[in-house]
């Protein structure tokens, strides 16, 4: 850490009167460091063998801490006195000098003086001290004079090659094997409906390739990586945490549930997984602790979840534990040497076409491979050291090193690593130290890492010169690390990703993380660089920060991060030492005790992360942080003010103040911070207010830019002065002129504004709202004539005066298409006859249109006819028919009453459609329903008249198409689809439901025209979840002779809440895995049901719980919830078979189990469920063993029994069953993550999610964005 202190101290030190009249002090300290600096590479290298100089260098390190702080309080308190001065006037009216200002505060007396020079004389004298014992010191030793490497001075990959990162060489054999045998388990759990409990263990020493072998795997066409979950373990097995990050994953989000809540944690495992197949990753198990792998192992035979485990571990006897059911071990040996060969060239020799190494390095390269042992990692991580070294002189030097490392124990792996390490020159040591903060297991982001590097002051060009920004600088290193493999699992992840915009345009972000062997060496350079406690602290579990406390204990501590927890922490932060060191601060999710007052004190500080947390006001003593160079207050949802001097902010490099809804208005004269890279929200104040639009002129500004309030521009000339042309570094670009919500525009310049506001024609992301002008500026109006040809997404909204669109339709890359509240609009796209040939929106995948009032046409075709005069005529023609979105996949139509028809969208498979008018009822069932329909999801809402009123029945028959793709259907206030005076049927068309018996997920809501059961129930033979909602007069009655039938053999979850009149539903095969029953007092039956592995039961109004209760034999767990008028439990024989009992907010009820007449018997539930759970593991074993005999014996017959012609078949049924498969997972696609992510989880977890205060997002409807009915007061 010296090093790049000393390299950043050195110029600052070069400065006369840098610290003000200490002139003789400044000399000394700058004569010292000039003299050590290229003595230190001597010094780290005798360091290890020398303990005295390790302790100088220790000592050095924090020499240089002190007296990097001494010179970063002389720069602050000069910025401070530029600050003071600059609203001074002397008796003549001019400015007062700054240079003056601080001379006059620094003359005053020590006792007087305050802020950041307060004591300084001590401080200098003893820094001094210190120095002359360093330097006398360092004479004794008599170090040699070295030169560091300047990493700006070699060639670096700029770009990173993902998919070079993620090769795997020398595993064929083991991936044709793995491959062949994963199906079996896939098949006959997708296929046959049975739950086989597959393992596959990986196993192999540190550095063999684990994880990267894993990885492929998971990637591999057959396993399609979206229905993979991966946990990466570490040395800690942590139940909650591991079943938290399934759980998660398997949703599409946070599930709002602590770790520390296994109960609550491990019922909705239960829940989640038996939606959906799974293949679970848990990678790098490093303990044996046979206790907690035994329970979680019990997790997943308990539930009986159709799942198969992946674990890779370097202990066999991990895979042994996890052992149950069909098993397949896999030992991974080293690379053979020809493997090892290729791998190291394809490293070394990136450069080269062939990637073929020169015959004069050949020899010495077979002995670096040799060294290696056959490991992927050492081999990666060699290859990665060779390949900018091209002389053979660098190759013997690496070689005498790797020869020359000869400490007992240590691993050939861990050997490599340290010499790989002792080649990066000393700033990607630090960087690559530093990462030692974050904790084992985490995935660092490149952007946020490169931000606390600046802030450490790591990002220094070793030559001392400032002509590369820090960023750029920041990712060389970044680069060169991940191309060295000291990064590992390098990958790009889209931002704000969703379900809903998969489509979209995603800002990407690279993220990493440490290899436990490669974390060790990150820790011991840490130690070696004394870049561990106490300069850096990571704060991890869930209990409230006390920052003075920490700050007190670790009054060097640098940085202060507490990573990845989304959980809203308490943070005390009510006063801090006024002399601190803190450069870098990260409190993400943070509720603060007071009010930040403190930040004033914290005066070095460079990286300031507050996102999402709870503060209201940035205190104004935040314009304090001269040195600040990170900002983020991004979803802070209740900020409403900035600092008012944030202009004296003038190291302000990047400031994230994006979704804070209450913002709004922006501090003055923001032109002042000149090195602005980032300012992802700009709100237009008042001209001559400082806050205009002109402020962002000079901005260098790129990524996300957000303009509100454009109706105070008042002329196109004030609108030229953003100069957002000339900002070649955004994105994304929003153009909103109000706040508030749907605001017209008062003034008539909106269209002039708009063309003033051109950005530049490489933008991705444009979003114009509230826009009031009658037509578009021409860059818009005509994109592909203007050059803006790379609109990817294009965003429309509040439109109210604008009767056309532009001609958007031609734009070749535009795949998201919204549009909002244009209530004047008539039609999306108005073309000349003579460009009826060209493609129509050629790439568009997600089409949204929403209020659009007086849409009645999908296309115009206008035909131009010159007549007499030349003046010209236009004939408007309408062609809906010839409408087609090529590749539409997916197509949401709400409150558009006048649009009648659907195009052609041959390819659509997610639909929402909000429907008020029978002809466009007709048009959206016909799309699901027609022959070769891809459609596997639609969200319906309405399909009723305006006055509620169902429409008539459809009389069109499907065509016989013979199997359908429809696999999730919800249906909002569709009275339509149920017609009372048909009380068993629905639509009273056979035909539109026979394309529903494919179904996985059907959920309806709010409709009071269904009263029983239909019919077509009954062909639903696939059908896994079914919801049913706000459906007040349901009552479930039955046909009498369908009553004893089994309806739905498949359903394993049902779910009822609100539905008042509901007495009896039909027998479901007599299984399930969940029922949930919530707010439905007069259920008198449950029609034989005989085992539920969970029941959730909550009325009010209940005054005991239901009489059939004890009538199910098999009863895991029951949950009562929200009873207060419940005192007893029903006694009999079903308590004593109960596995787990839980009561919330029954305190009556909660009373009777502990002191009625069965309190002894409740005392004892669950204990027996140990003993139960080994007797169903031991008979899933045998039945799998006598599965794996009969597989073995049929196998053996196979063979004796083969030919030509029977190996074609069999070929040709694997191809059959496969492709089988593979629809499978493509048709439950949505079934688990995304349908399950998207619709109310129901009243089962929504205590739970209301303690959490998401309960309100997560009860939405998808489709129609409308809150559920409230519960009855409690």
């Amino acid at each position: 850490m010296a090093s790049m202190l000393i390299s950043g101290l050195i110029p600052l030190l070069q400065q006369s009167g840098s610290m003000l009249k200490m002139e003789k002090e400044r000399h000394k300290l700058l004569d010292f460091f000039t003299d050590t600096l290229p003595k230190l590479a001597d010094a780290e290298l005798r360091a290890e063998a020398e303990p005295d100089v390790r302790t100088w260098l220790d000592d050095l390190n924090a020499a240089a801490y002190e007296a990097d702080d001494i010179v970063d309080d002389f720069r602050y308190a000069k910025l401070q006195a530029e600050a003071e001065a600059d609203g001074c006037r002397n008796q003549n009216g001019d400015r007062v000098r700054a240079g003056l200002f601080l001379l006059s505060c620094f003359k005053s007396s020590s006792n007087n003086r305050s802020g950041a020079l307060q004591g300084i004389e001590n401080r200098i004298s003893s820094i001094v001290n210190k120095i002359d014992d360093l330097d006398e010191r360092m004479r004794a030793f008599n170090f040699r004079p070295g030169q560091e490497i300047n990493i700006t001075s070699l060639e670096r990959p700029q770009q990173l090659n993902f998919s070079s990162l993620t090769e795997i060489v020398g595993r064929d054999n083991e991936i044709r094997e793995i491959i062949k045998n994963l199906p079996k388990g896939l098949f006959q759990m997708f296929l046959w409906g049975l739950k086989p409990k597959v393992l596959i263990s990986i196993v192999g020493p540190q550095g063999i390739g684990k994880t990267a072998f894993a990885r492929f795997v998971c990637n591999n066409d057959v396993i399609k990586s979206r229905w993979v979950v991966w946990v990466d373990v570490g040395s800690e097995f942590n139940i909650g945490k591991i079943t938290k990050s399934i759980i998660d994953q398997v949703i599409g989000k946070d599930c709002c549930i602590s770790e520390g809540d296994t109960d609550l944690l491990v019922l909705r495992l239960s829940q989640e997984l038996c939606y959906g197949r799974y293949l679970v990753v848990l990678d790098d198990v490093q303990t044996v602790c046979k206790e907690l792998i035994l329970k979680f192992r019990k997790l997943i035979i308990r539930y009986k979840a159709p799942v198969i485990l992946l674990v890779t571990s370097s202990f066999q006897e991990v895979a042994q534990m996890f052992g149950a059911g069909r098993n397949y071990n896999y030992v991974l040996e080293p690379l053979m040497d020809n493997d090892g060969w290729n791998l190291f060239c394809k490293k070394a020799f990136w450069d080269d076409a062939n990637e073929t190494c020169p015959e004069i390095l050949k020899e010495m390269g077979k002995k670096i491979v040799v060294t290696c042992g056959g490991s992927p990692l050492a081999l990666n991580m060699m290859g990665g050291l060779m390949r900018f070294k091209k002389q053979p002189e660098e190759w013997r030097r690496v070689i005498n090193q790797l020869e020359n490392y000869t400490v007992d124990g240590v691993p050939t792996v861990e050997k490599i690593i340290k010499v790989c390490y002792d080649n990066l020159c000393s700033q990607v040591k630090q960087c690559f130290a530093f990462c030692s903060l974050f904790p084992e297991g985490y995935y660092m982001d490149k952007e946020v890492l490169i931000k606390l590097w600046m802030a450490n002051g790591l990002l220094l060009p070793s030559d001392g010169s400032r002509s590369m920004p820090p960023e750029e600088n920041g990712s060389i290193v970044f680069n060169e690390l991940a191309s060295r493999h000291f990064f590992e699992d390098v990958k790009l992840i889209h931002g704000n990703y969703s379900y809903e915009n998969k489509h979209g345009y995603h800002s990407s972000r690279v993220t990493c993380k440490l290899l436990d062997l490669i974390r060790k060496q990150a820790v011991i350079a840490a130690r070696e660089f004394a870049l561990q406690n106490p300069y850096l602290l990571s704060i991890s579990g869930d209990s409230q920060v006390d920052i003075p406390i920490l700050l007190e204990n670790n009054p060097a501590v640098r940085t202060l991060l507490s990573p990845g927890d989304p959980f809203i922490r308490n943070v005390n932060c009510s006063t801090v030492p006024r002399a601190n060191s803190l450069r870098g601060l990260h409190l993400h999710s943070a509720l603060f005790q007071r009010d930040l007052l403190v930040l004033k004190y914290m005066r070095h500080l460079r990286y300031l992360d507050l996102s999402g947390s709870r503060i209201k006001i940035l205190p104004e003593s935040t314009s304090l942080l001269y040195f600040l160079q990170t900002l983020n207050l991004s979803k802070c949802l209740l900020l409403y003010q900035l600092p008012e001097n944030m202009k004296y902010m003038r190291s302000l490099r990047h400031l994230y103040i994006h979704k804070c809804p209450k913002l709004k208005k922006m501090p003055a004269n923001f032109r002042q911070l000149n090195d602005l890279h980032t300012l992802t929200t700009y709100i237009v104040g008042e001209e001559n207010t400082g806050t205009g639009i002109d402020q962002i002129k000079g901005l260098h500004l790129g990524g996300l830019l957000e303009l509100y309030n454009l109706h105070k521009v008042k002329t196109v000339t004030i609108a030229k002065e953003a100069d957002l042309v000339s900002k070649t570094n955004l994105d994304r670009l929003t153009l909103n002129w109000g706040t508030e919500s749907l605001v017209m525009s008062k003034n008539n310049n909106d269209l002039g504004v708009l063309e003033a506001l051109q950005p530049h024609t490489q933008l991705k992301v444009l979003k114009v709202q509230q826009y009031g002008g009658r037509e578009f500026a021409t860059w818009l109006a005509h994109p592909v004539e203007m050059g803006f040809i790379n609109f990817v997404e294009l965003h429309l909204i509040g439109c109210s005066q604008c009767k056309t669109l532009p001609a958007l339709w031609k734009l070749p890359s535009l795949r998201v298409l919204c549009l909002k509240h244009m209530p004047s609009l008539t039609c999306i796209s108005r073309t000349d006859k003579k460009d009826s040939s060209e493609q129509f929106f050629p790439s568009l995948k997600r089409l949204v249109l929403v209020g659009l009032k007086k849409l009645e046409r999908w296309h115009e075709e206008v035909i131009h006819t010159i007549i007499g005069g030349g003046e010209t005529k236009e004939e408007e023609t309408t062609f809906e028919e010839v409408t087609i979105f090529t590749v539409l996949d997916q197509l949401e139509i709400t409150s558009c009453p006048n649009l009648k028809t659907m195009p052609r969208v041959p390819r659509l498979k997610h639909i929402t459609a909000s429907i008020e008018n029978y002809r466009l009822l007709r048009s959206v069932t016909n799309a699901i329903t027609r022959a070769k329909s891809l459609v596997e999801e639609a969200n319906i809402a309405k399909a009723s008249s305006s006055d509620n009123e169902p429409f008539p029945a459809l009389e069109e028959e499907v065509e016989d198409q013979g199997e359908f793709n429809l696999r999730i259907l919800r249906m909002d206030s569709t009275n339509s689809f149920f017609m009372p005076s048909l009380p068993h049927s629905l639509l009273g068309v056979s035909g539109l439901w026979r394309s529903l018996e494919g179904l996985e997920y059907l959920e309806i809501i709010n409709c009071n025209t269904l009263v029983s059961w239909p019919l077509e129930f009954i062909h639903m033979e696939l059908l896994i979840r079914l919801s049913i909602r706000m459906c007040p007069n349901l009552t479930g009655k039955l046909p009498a002779q369908e009553e004893n039938n089994i309806w739905i053999p498949s359903l394993r979850k049902l779910e009822f809440y609100g539905c008042s009149s509901l007495k009896q539903f039909p027998a479901c095969g007599g299984e399930l895995d969940v029922l949930e029953l919530d707010e439905c007092p007069q259920v008198e039956s449950i029609s034989g049901i005989q085992r539920v592995d969970m029941l959730y039961l909550s009325c009010i109004s209940w005054t005991s719980l239901p009489s059939w209760l004890p009538e199910i034999k098999e009863l895991g767990t029951l949950w009562v919830s929200e009873c207060p008028m419940v005192k007893e439990l029903p006694g009999g024989e079903w308590l004593s078979s109960l596995k787990k009992l839980k009561i919330s907010e029954c305190p009556d009820l909660e009373k009777f189990c502990k002191e009625g007449p069965y309190s002894s018997i409740i005392s004892q539930i669950g204990k027996k469920d140990d003993v139960e759970d080994e007797s169903n593991e031991e008979e899933d074993e045998e039945d799998n063993k006598s599965v794996d005999e009969e597989d073995e014996s049929n196998e053996e017959d196979d063979e004796e029994d083969e030919s030509d012609d029977e190996e074609d078949e069999n070929n040709e049924l694997d191809q059959k069953a496969s492709d089988k498969a593979n629809q499978y997972y493509s048709l439950l696609d949505g079934a688990s993550s995304y349908s399950l992510s998207r619709v109310s989880t129901g009243s089962f977890f929504s205590k739970k999610l209301e303690e959490q205060e998401v309960s309100a997002s997560l009860g939405k409807l998808y489709y129609g964005r409308r809150e559920p009915r409230k519960r009855p007061s409690r």
